[in-house]
């Protein structure tokens, strides 16, 4: 099967929050003839596993041999935006990272010296049934407010099969569009290898005492950007609260500071400032970080791209981790820190707890009772962390999620849905120019230029 990728790829020395996590199954699908395509001017040396090129290649590269799929990986990441330029013109297999895309299309077709207002009007009209002369005045809105409205529609009508990697937003997704061909794939990650054995490196020791954590410390570890949508003030809230009954508390975060939390300034208004330190860490400390932390929080609200493959690396080394309650992962055996009990798990066979979840409608309250009774019962971290690390091997490994690729792939080569009627600019008629020019000219084109571009439809 020859494949086009479309995927961030990056190399060791990139953020360790880089949303690349799904070029890191390609070594498994040698079988398959896979070429990467990445921005333009963000194109990382090529691995020994794959062909990594610009994303503009992909014309030239399909009229001279042909791709069988498309893979588009997709989210909210600025990483992800230039997939957009090609997916609605070559429909192939949609791996979404999360559900709602808003935000990035705005900033597609806003953030631009000057806005499309009509097209985001008509792509309003086409996701939402909103009256695209609402267009302008919408545009304005920002943040949280374009949540309301996922805009994902558009995206899911032009692929051949659409890929979630939680089965409640594949039940979503197929409820709100009964002809999209629906797939789940497993998220999946090497092995990092287990936490007694990262704790044990001198990496993890060094990391440890470069930000003053004392042998009897308890480090909690949080990586992502660093800003609201992390709940960042809530952590320090409750590390506040706790630090006279918890005195050995310390916080580690691992990414870039967002734009909407002042984190220092937080710190200090705290008292915290010699217990959280903030670092920007590449992916090659991984290891390290992983070894020096104690309990690990995957605190994202809502979730983003990262959200799931950010969970998956302490569990699969088996440091116990601290969640925001959601859908994605309801069905899942996480403790309730305010009654430490296993909460419902629908179809789940095993209760022994991987985690705990964090009530969003009580989350002060539940952060603070999960964070000081981890903090405080070693054998309990102990317990789910061992729990976590098997639930990874047995669901979350690296195998996994090429399986459901390989399948998943065959699957888009078999589905050729009806066309989509999709707002007209979203697939323009690439080469009505050259045409224009050819007739004037009197030259006669090549028959695959000579009429209306569609794309592999």
């Amino acid at each position: 099967m020859r494949v086009a990728w479309f995927a961030p790829f990056a190399d060791e020395e990139a953020p360790l929050d880089a949303p690349d996590f799904a070029c890191d199954v390609l070594p498994l699908l040698t079988e398959h003839e896979i070429e990467v395509f990445a921005a333009s001017g963000a194109v990382a040396p090529a691995s020994r596993h794959t062909r990594v090129r610009d994303a503009y290649d992909v014309v030239w590269r399909h009229l001279q041999r042909p791709f069988d799929v498309f893979v588009y990986h997709l989210s909210n990441r600025p990483e992800h935006e230039y997939v957009w330029g090609y997916l609605f013109n070559y429909p192939g297999l949609l791996v979404l990272h999360e559900g709602h895309l808003h935000h990035s299309r705005a900033r597609v077709l806003l953030d631009r010296l000057e806005p499309k207002l009509r097209e985001y009007g008509d792509e309003l009209a086409y996701n939402h049934q909103i009256d695209a002369a609402l267009g302008q005045p919408l545009a304005s809105f920002t943040g949280p407010a374009l949540r309301a409205w996922p805009m994902r529609r558009a995206a899911i009508a032009s692929a051949r099969t659409v890929a979630v990697h939680d089965d409640a937003l594949a039940e979503v997704i197929a409820e709100e569009n009964p002809a999209a061909a629906v797939a789940v794939i497993r998220p999946g990650i090497a092995d990092p290898g287990t936490h007694a054995t990262l704790r044990s490196t001198q990496e993890a020791a060094a990391l440890r005492e470069r930000v003053g954590v004392p042998a009897d410390g308890v480090l909690l570890g949080l990586l992502g950007i660093a800003g609201r949508a992390g709940r960042i003030p809530e952590v320090l809230q409750a590390m506040s609260s706790l630090r006279t009954t918890n005195p050995h508390l310390y916080l580690l975060v691992a990414g870039r500071e967002a734009g909407d939390c002042n984190i220092r300034e937080e710190v200090r208004r705290r008292g915290l400032t010699d217990r959280v330190s903030v670092v920007e860490m590449a992916k090659r400390k991984l290891p390290s970080f992983l070894g020096a932390c104690d309990i690990a929080l995957s605190l994202a609200w809502p979730p983003d791209a990262n959200t799931a493959v950010n969970w998956l690396r302490p569990l699969a080394c088996g440091l116990p981790t601290i969640v925001t309650e959601g859908t994605e992962n309801a069905r899942l055996p996480l403790l309730d820190p305010r009654t430490w009990t296993v909460g419902a798990i629908g179809d789940t066979p095993s209760a022994d707890a991987i985690g705990v979840s964090v009530d969003l409608s009580s989350e002060r309250e539940s952060l603070k009772l999960a964070i000081a009774r981890l903090s405080a019962d070693f054998n309990l971290r102990r317990r789910i962390g061992q729990a976590g690390r098997a639930w990874w091997s047995e669901r979350h490994t690296l195998g996994h999620m090429a399986a459901d690729y390989v399948a998943t792939m065959a699957r888009t080569l078999r589905h050729r849905p009806l066309p989509a009627a999709l707002p007209k600019h979203l697939r323009p008629d690439v080469f009505e120019h050259a045409r224009d020019l050819a007739q004037a000219a009197g030259i006669s084109l090549p028959p695959e230029l000579a009429s209306r571009h569609k794309g592999t439809e």
